[in-house]
């Protein structure tokens, strides 16, 4: 019984996707922290930069070990 395989080069591209929209979430969680200028959402915007970092490192390195070369990231 044939089953499909997927390719892994849409896998990468799927991951930046994730990372694209989560950054533009993050920008709305900058925005509505400085929003009314009170220091305990400063906590909120440290900890969405700590995340958007993180998915924003594991989408890059996802999407180089996909194009099985190892490039710089000038040169995605």
């Amino acid at each position: 019984m044939g089953g499909f395989r997927r390719s892994g080069k849409g896998r990468g591209l799927q991951e930046v996707d994730i990372a694209l929209r989560l950054t533009v979430v993050w920008a709305i969680v900058a925005v509505i922290s400085f929003w009314p200028k009170r220091q305990d959402n400063l906590t909120l915007l440290i900890a969405s930069t700590g995340i958007l970092l993180l998915v924003w490192a594991v989408a890059i390195a996802s999407l180089r070990v996909r194009l099985g070369r190892r490039k710089t990231l000038e040169q995605l």
